[in-house]
């Protein structure tokens, strides 16, 4: 659920006072047990009083508020701990302490009236799901496909709402007319489809700010849906512009220490080629640094109040903000087989980079090019060719730099570093549904000249849209050079060490570690599984 600090100091003053407290569930972790929206009732406890089974309110390790349901109950150095997890999530939480705890649930409200859970018969059914809860991913797997095929069978009849979608999102100068537009909304829109279609694309914020454009835009969607749409655009614009006070108060501390930054990804674009704080969502703060320089930003960082509790030693965290700091664009310490198969010149990747000044604070970005190859190469290893958002900052970035673009360096480039294999399937899509100003002898030099079987079909499926699941990790085996590179990429996805498999899936190494082995192995074949019968 999410965490704000006023209902995170309100929710704590009355709990300590003894005070029962209630508010909706957010998410679906919980689910069946606790569906998303639903009222559920807290009342302050102390851990002792708290059982195996019981569900509980608290902090995580990131500051973000959870309810998830109690597995274990156990003491270590004489203390008690509580190992929790969601009833519809396949890993556990990691360990709780007494100091996290806020509260226990007790009730829920179901068509108006409150049902006691902490007592009678749900007592048992508590202790049921803590006891089934290793299986719990299996128990759910066979009513949910049901559901996801139903829901699936209804998106093939749903076309108006994304094409509006469509309309709404393009970005070249060959833009559809708002006459376009007004045509869609005299359809008959599913409106409470779109919204939720439109905020899993990540692109909520800004179709809000192309549909007030429209003239009486209003008249056609109901008033409750443009409140929610109103209320996300705010609330992307109220993150960011603290995000970007934090980044302030970094940037002044790097100059004082002579440290140079270049921004990335969001941040970056914020302030480039978007210009307006609530089009673009910043999930985190993505900056470049010189690889030297690092104990020195890792000392500054730490004195700013922020803390790494990861296994990566470039991740960041204070107050529900990540920092994430790279010497390289490709991260190769959380996947090590990519410095076998990616080796971008940093030297040329700063001597390229753009002064950028934020509320007086010098940076620098990335230039076009190479900030290009970089969203390219997120988007295809990171996101597996999935969110509208990342295709749209894409699509927004040639858009605003089609006069600036070096198209032959970039080429180029790609060509030396050997990722032109996957920036031609990101582009290809890109220029096929939102810009028409990349060049097409781009796509010519870029384009593979061989592709095996498997490579074919998930660059045909790609390019049709639809999404696999994990592809992310099969575009980048198909990149990696020879047999040596390939099996070493497939010993680090499969066989992960027990550091990594923890990082992973959030649980201390002590714990069972068995049992996350068994958990990974079943999504790694779950994966292929998918892909064969996409394939077939």
């Amino acid at each position: 659920m999410a965490t704000t600090p006023k209902f995170l100091e309100v929710s704590r003053d009355f709990l300590e006072k003894g005070t029962h407290i209630c508010f909706q569930a957010h998410g679906g972790s919980m689910h069946p047990f606790i569906k998303n929206g639903q009222i559920i009732h807290v009342k302050p406890t102390k851990i002792s009083g708290i059982n195996c089974g019981d569900i509980i309110f608290y902090l995580n390790e990131d500051g973000k508020l959870l309810i998830h349901r109690v597995i274990k109950k156990q003491k270590e150095n004489g203390k008690m701990r509580l190992l929790t997890k969601g009833d519809s999530l396949s890993q556990f939480d990691g360990y709780v302490t007494a100091e996290k705890i806020l509260g226990k649930v007790i009730g829920i409200e179901k068509k108006g009236r409150v049902i006691k859970i902490d007592r009678g018969l749900f007592k048992l059914i508590n202790i049921l799901y803590a006891r089934a809860s290793p299986f719990s991913k299996w128990i759910y797997f066979l009513p949910r496909k049901i559901k996801h095929a139903a829901i699936n069978k209804k998106e093939k009849d749903i076309c108006l709402e994304k094409l509006l979608l469509y309309y709404l999102v393009q970005v070249n100068e060959n833009r559809l007319e708002a006459s376009k537009i007004q045509e869609a909304l005299h359809q008959d829109i599913n409106w409470n489809y779109f919204f939720e279609y439109v905020r899993n694309q990540g692109v909520a914020h800004l179709v809000y700010k192309n549909l007030a454009e429209i003239d009486d835009v209003k008249l056609f969607i109901p008033e409750d849906i443009w409140q929610k749409f109103q209320s996300h655009y705010y609330t992307v614009a109220a993150r960011n512009t603290s995000l970007c006070q934090k980044l302030n108060i970094i940037l002044e501390a790097f100059a004082e220490a002579g440290v140079k930054v270049v921004l990335l990804k969001g941040v970056a674009l914020i302030h480039t080629i978007y210009q307006n704080i609530a089009l673009r969502p910043m999930y985190d703060i993505d900056v470049l640094i010189h690889k030297e320089d690092f104990s020195l930003v890792q000392a500054i960082l730490k004195r700013l109040g922020y803390v790494n509790s990861t296994l990566y030693p470039e991740d960041f965290y204070k107050d529900n903000t990540m920092v994430d700091v790279h010497w390289e664009l490709m991260n190769v310490t959380r996947v090590k087989s990519r410095s076998k198969s990616y080796h971008m010149n940093m030297d040329e990747v700063w001597r390229n980079s753009l002064p950028i000044q934020i509320n007086g604070q010098k940076a620098r970005v990335l230039s076009p090019e190479y900030c290009l190859m970089d969203l390219c190469l997120h988007l295809a290893l990171h996101h597996g060719m999935q969110g509208l958002m990342w295709f749209i900052d894409i699509a927004r970035l040639i858009e605003f730099y089609k006069n600036d673009i070096d198209w032959n360096m970039f080429t180029e480039k790609s060509q030396k570093y050997r990722i032109d294999k996957l920036i031609y399937y990101v582009l290809f899509y890109v220029k096929k549904n939102f810009s028409q100003n990349i060049p097409e002898f781009v796509l010519n030099r870029l384009r593979p000249s061989k592709l095996n079987f498997l490579e074919r079909r998930i660059f045909s499926i790609i390019s049709s849209g639809t999404s696999i699941e994990n592809v992310r990790f099969f575009l980048a085996l198909s990149t990696m050079p020879g047999l040596g590179g390939k099996l070493f990429f497939l010993k680090e996805i499969v066989f992960p060490s027990p550091k990594v498999l923890s990082t992973q899936y959030n649980f201390t190494p002590k714990t069972c570690i068995s049992q996350y082995y068994a958990f990974h192995f079943k999504s790694i074949a779950s994966s292929i599984l998918k892909l064969l019968k996409k394939l077939s």
